[in-house]
This record gives C-alpha cells, structure tokens and sequence, in this order.
C-alpha cells in the first residue's frame, strides 16, 4: 500500500549498511568508491607512518575501523601473518590493553631480524618465526587448539593465501571468529606496476581473485562484514571483500526466535529461499486467504503465479505511512519448525534514514494457523529487532480500519492511533475505505 502523495527518497547504499550487514562474496563487486588514479598518492608515504616510533603501516580506514572490530569482537586470540617491523602487531596489543581485553597476540614471519627492538622486548606479543608457505608446520593443530576464542586472524604477507585460508578453515576457525586478508585492493596494486619487486607485484594482483575463488566455495561459512568494510565507502579501504566473520548456514538460518512464556508457542523469523517465498505465494490462491489479503488491503494477489516471486515482493513492500521513503526491505518467513515451510511473513520497509523511521507489515497467510497468536510474536521480535538493532526510533503502520483483529495486535505491541485517513484505499471492487495510521516509538 503507497501513499502516492509522499515523495520518493532512495535509500543510499551507505545507510543501508546497519539491516544488511553480513553478505555472502556473492553479492558483492570487486570495486572502490575511491579511483584508482587516487590510490597512489595515498599509499606513497605509506612508510612514514609509525606507531610509538614503529613502522606500523595502515591506512586511515584501517586504522578507524580496526579498534571498533576489536572492541565489538573482544578477541581472546589475535593471529597476525607477516610482522616486518613489529609496529602493528605493537598497536594490536595496545589496544587489547586500552578496552581491557584479556587476549593474546600472535606474530609470524620469516624473518624476525627486521623487528624494532620496542616489539622485540614487548612480552605481551608471541612473536614466531617461520615461513607461511609451511603454515601448518609454523602454526601446528596442536597450537591452534589450545587458543582460546573468539579469534582474530590477519593475514598480511601476500603468499600461499590459498592454502593459508584452507588451513584455519580446517584447524580452529570456530562461527564468530573474524578472518581479514589485508591488500585486496587491486587498485592499489596496479598503480604500483612499476615496482621493482616485480614478483611481489603479481601476487597482490592476483590476491583478490584468490580470495574470491576460495570464498565462492565457503560462502555459506564466511560472510563479509560490510559494517566495517564499507564504512567510508564502498570497498574504501586497501583491503577489498575482505573482512570476514565466520560463520554457519544454522546461524545464517536463524535470524530471529520469539517464544509465548505463558503459552509456550514458539516462531522463528529468517530469510527465505526461493521455494519458500513460492509456497506463501501459492498460499494466497486459497479462497480464505484471498479474502483476508484483499480485507487487508492488498490488491492482486490471487492472480499471481508461482514463479512471480518479484512481484509478490513488490505487492507486499508497497509503503503507505507518511514518513516512509522508498527502500531496501527486510522481508523474513514465520517459522514454527526449523526446517518447515513459512506460515506467513514479517517485513520492515519505507526506511526513513533521516528521521530513523520505519513501517512494518505482517501476515499469517496459512489459514491452519491463523488467531494462534503467531502473528502477534513474529511481530513482536521483528519490532524489538528494529528498536534494538537496527536503531530505529518510530514503526509505523497503516491498517485498514474495519480490520480489527490486526489493530488489536498492534495495539498489544503498543502501538496507538496517530491519524485516521477517511476513504483513503481503494479496494479491489472499486469501494473506498477508512485507513488508520499507528505508530509504535522507542523507549530509548
């Protein structure tokens, strides 16, 4: 349902960050907002960039948006490839120490002797030498296994990433743990074409293929962070697709649960795949339900086909609160089991980043589970969901006003009559009707 009269805003790809976090290498480009004639003159000086006097070489996002990381992950264990002089693995520590983290650093690189003495004598670091072509001789099973978690692991030495990937995957990466491939940045490679390491050279532009190539084979175990990787743009970093979080196709399953104490009910909210969202659509040929959904104030359907998927999206993400603005949704199916089919849907839409608004929908399109008192919990978790992480401070919602099984579970949500919008929709056979809007604020 639209409001006509509201004007169209698109959401950017930037505000859009906080509801669609976690992504698979899939969904992504291997791109930069930054152009690539940029990327020299801001890497050029990279070598006088120091941390306590040590050479510690990252650039400004990396530096911003690496102590965010750490205090959001509160690593146990920091595994960092490639040392040089010792200055990040220096600021890494200093950091732990600053948020009062009780983890450990450790360092590897072939050749220890380039260390500056402030990194040789810090007792807080676990400097290893050796060479990460061997990495399962430098970092034995028997090590990894006794680490504690949640883990970070940097890999910052440009070789064998392939087979550096594949040996964490297999020996310690446990879901929640982060894993960062640093100088994905093809950009930044291909403008340095004229360096004389050569070899060097050709690994760096190779990197990204790599690691795109081994995360279409995981890329339901490791999703990228685009909080972090694209928090000043597009890829604005000099690692690209590459800040990624562990994880498992069960955690990517279950986003959200909601359960009745008193009545013990229980639902599930997640993502839905293709043959679910065709299962709600065939849902909606039923008599009964066409009846609802055109008493709902949705409109068309009952003539969709199975294969409409799009459309069905569309007819359900029409926004119609006055605040809304034309955006990205986040539409999730009502699970009672696990691996069930949906009973009905959830969705946020008509995201208003400015005033951090939204407007939220709901059906239980399954007639079997209808005044159950599903509806009410999906709606519940996906409200709290909003207001606690996605930071939203106002839901709205337009009902029609002769519904009132669904003002009421609003109601029960807290929800309250802002506004009554006489003769505002028009139904299927051409009558107009009363809309009320509601809203629902934060109390924080």
């Amino acid at each position: 349902m639209k409001n006509k009269s509201i004007h169209k805003s698109t959401i950017s790809e930037q505000q859009t960050l906080k509801y669609r976090r976690f992504v698979k290498i899939y969904d992504r480009e291997d791109r930069c907002d930054i152009p690539k004639s940029a990327w020299r003159p801001l890497t050029d000086n990279a070598y006088l960039q120091t941390w306590k006097g040590v050479l510690l070489e990252k650039d400004p996002m990396q530096i911003a948006a690496y102590p965010m990381l750490l205090y959001e992950l509160q690593p146990k264990t920091i595994i960092e490839l490639g040392a040089l002089k010792g200055g990040s693995a220096i600021w890494l520590a200093d950091h732990l120490e600053l948020f009062g983290i009780q983890g450990e650093v450790y360092c590897v690189d072939n050749d220890l002797s380039q260390l500056d003495e402030k990194a040789k004598t810090d007792s807080r670091i676990h400097f290893i030498e050796g060479d990460c072509q061997e990495i399962s001789a430098v970092l034995p099973t028997e090590l990894l296994s006794k680490l504690p978690h949640p883990w970070l692991v940097i890999e910052d030495i440009h070789d064998n990433l392939v087979g550096i990937l594949e040996h964490f995957h297999h020996n310690g990466l446990q879901t929640g743990d982060y894993l960062i491939i640093e100088d994905t940045n093809k950009f930044m490679w291909e403008v340095w074409d004229d360096w004389e390491d050569q070899e060097l050279i050709q690994r760096g532009l190779r990197k990204m293929d790599d690691l795109r190539s081994w995360s279409m084979k995981h890329q339901d175990e490791y999703l990228i962070d685009t909080y972090y990787q694209d928090m000043y743009g597009y890829n604005v970093s000099k690692n690209w697709n590459s800040i990624l979080k562990r994880t498992s196709i069960n955690e990517q399953k279950i986003l959200l649960e909601q359960e009745d104490k008193k009545t013990g009910a229980k639902i599930f909210l997640a993502s839905m795949e293709y043959i679910h969202i065709k299962h709600l659509i065939k849902l909606t040929q039923n008599p009964s339900t066409i009846n609802v959904m055109d008493k709902s104030g949705f409109l068309g359907l009952e003539e969709l086909k199975l294969d409409e998927t799009k459309k069905f999206i569309q007819a359900i993400s029409a926004y119609a609160c006055p605040y809304s603005r034309e955006s990205e949704i986040l539409l999730l199916g009502i699970y009672l089991e696990l691996k069930g089919l949906p009973i009905g849907y959830v969705i946020l839409k008509g995201f208003n980043m400015d005033l951090l608004t939204a407007e939220v929908g709901m059906a239980i399109l399954d007639k079997n589970y209808r005044n159950k008192g599903y509806g009410r919990l999906a709606l519940n978790r996906m409200i709290t969901y909003a207001f606690n992480e996605l930071h939203f401070q106002t839901i709205g919602a337009m009902v029609l006003r002769s519904n009132k099984k669904i003002i009421n579970i609003l109601k029960k949500n807290g929800f309250v009559i802002k506004e009554t919008l006489y003769k505002s929709w028009s139904m299927s056979n051409g009558e107009l009707v009363d809309m009320l809007w509601m809203e629902l604020k934060s109390k924080t």
